[in-house]
């Protein structure tokens, strides 16, 4: 199946779950399947693509159509997933962290991630402690990481961390965007609004705002390049 990295993610735990369900273990699921456990392992870990045969048959033992399965995955795609409240405060009182639980999207090895960041075992033990604290990882035995926060996450509009890097990020943004490029731009109109002509206004950018954030996951990294997209607006008859 030429599927990208979100469909996959969100195909496996659909799987997940259902074997929850029905109570079904993976060397269960791996003995019905005429496969090795670690197949299956890798296969719902994302480790190995899954073939439509292999996928049909996992279906056949869930007794569920793959066209439900498929619009499950579908509907979770089009989802926004947002930091909670905890996570918000703990990323924005260190950043250290916020950038650990990026890197741990490219690998959860605690070898590499102490030759990457150039710490200790034990410190990087305690920085994953508090990711486990606010429920982004859990930590398992042999020092596993599983990821519950998936790696398209991102900070609610009134976030704390979204406030903090708001100013610091304006300057910049107005500092480089001064200048008219092909990579920047700045616009400043003066135009004559009724309030309600203004809240349809920023109504369309806001979801077209959201839009971007609902779709950025679904795209190749390779392809892409980062934007820093603002929108100021300002009654300036009352000043």
């Amino acid at each position: 199946m030429n599927y990208n990295k979100d469909f996959y993610y969100f195909l496996s735990e659909e799987i997940k779950w259902e074997l929850k369900r029905c109570a079904i273990n993976y060397k269960e699921l791996a003995k019905r399947m005429c496969v090795s456990e670690k197949t299956v392992v890798r296969t719902l870990n994302q480790h190995q693509h899954m073939n439509l045969e292999r996928l049909q048959t996992i279906c056949n033992i869930l007794n569920i159509p793959i066209s439900e399965l498929f619009k499950r995955v579908e509907n979770k795609i089009g989802r926004v997933a947002y930091f909670n409240d905890e996570q918000d405060a703990l990323f924005t009182q260190n950043s250290e962290l916020y950038e650990l639980f990026k890197l741990l999207h490219k690998t959860t090895n605690m070898k590499m991630l102490c030759d990457i960041l150039v710490c200790e075992k034990s410190v990087m033990y305690l920085r994953l402690r508090e990711l486990e604290k606010v429920k982004a990882i859990v930590l398992g035995l042999n020092n596993t990481i599983k990821l519950i926060v998936p790696y398209y996450a991102v900070f609610k509009p009134d976030s704390l961390y979204a406030k903090k890097i708001t100013k610091k990020t304006m300057q910049n943004l107005l500092n480089n965007c001064l200048e008219e490029k092909d990579n920047s731009t700045i616009k400043v109109i003066n135009v004559e609004l009724t309030i309600e002509e203004f809240d349809v206004f920023l109504t369309i950018v806001k979801e077209q705002l959201l839009h971007l954030m609902r779709c950025q996951h679904r795209r190749e990294m390779s392809d892409t390049s980062s934007y820093t997209i603002a929108l100021l607006a300002h009654n300036s008859s009352e000043t």
